[in-house]
């Protein structure tokens, strides 16, 4: 009888095992205070991949962040919202209290500055033979490796998104979810690690990474 105790006991450790398992291993929603910095999550990362409707508060919050990511020979993309799209005038936003001129000239001031830090990195990459690009950032071939890609797209977003190291098939997703009444401050994340789901993952990756960016233009100033 002992023996057979022991192995209930070793049996039930096991299912608790499984259980964790399970649980680890789905996609989990989380709060956005609970959420991790960009610092924090991309800091083994080298491209930051970026969808949303105007990413004003992303682009106004993390410019210096992004001129040093380029600084340091890395890459982004950004896909916005098409301000010049006429589906906007109509648009039933998901998030609470949308208006079509905030929005709209929230989605201009991203680009406007998101091209800027465009203009300025290229500048600095034309300048070879330079010794010194700063007085602390020598110019090096990593160096010169960063880029970053601005593109617009006409579909409703339905989710905010970050994918690290989409170049090379991606490692983790960062989804937003725009759900009906909600907000910013309250809606729920999902994160995705590639190696523990991979379905869902591959899912986003194939349709946002591959698909929409293939479909989507190039921004110029003009356009908006």
């Amino acid at each position: 009888m002992e023996r057979e105790a022991r192995f209930e006991q070793a049996d039930k450790k096991l299912d608790d095992v499984c259980l964790e398992i399970a649980k680890f291993k789905k996609p989990f929603l989380r709060k956005l205070n609970e959420f991790p910095s960009i610092e924090k999550y991309s800091e083994n990362a080298n491209e930051l991949f970026f969808v949303g409707g105007h990413l004003g508060g992303l682009v106004s919050g993390y410019l210096t962040f992004f001129e040093k990511w380029l600084r340091d020979g890395k890459s982004l993309k950004f896909l916005l919202q098409n301000p010049a799209n006429e589906g906007l005038k109509h648009l039933v936003m998901p998030c609470y209290g949308y208006d079509y001129a905030a929005y709209k000239s929230q989605i201009e001031t991203a680009l406007e500055r998101l091209h800027k830090l465009k203009l300025e990195h290229e500048a600095r990459l034309a300048t070879k033979g330079v010794a010194q690009i700063t007085a602390d950032q020598p110019f090096t071939d990593k160096y010169k490796r960063g880029s970053i890609d601005i593109k617009i797209y006409d579909m409703s977003p339905t989710q905010t998104l970050a994918i690290l190291d989409g170049n090379i098939g991606g490692t983790t997703a960062y989804i937003g979810l725009h759900i009906p009444y909600g907000d910013a401050v309250t809606r729920p994340y999902i994160i995705l690690n590639k190696r523990e789901h991979e379905e869902p993952f591959n899912l986003f990756y194939s349709r946002y990474y591959i698909e929409l960016w293939d479909d989507s233009e190039t921004y110029k100033p003009s356009m908006s």
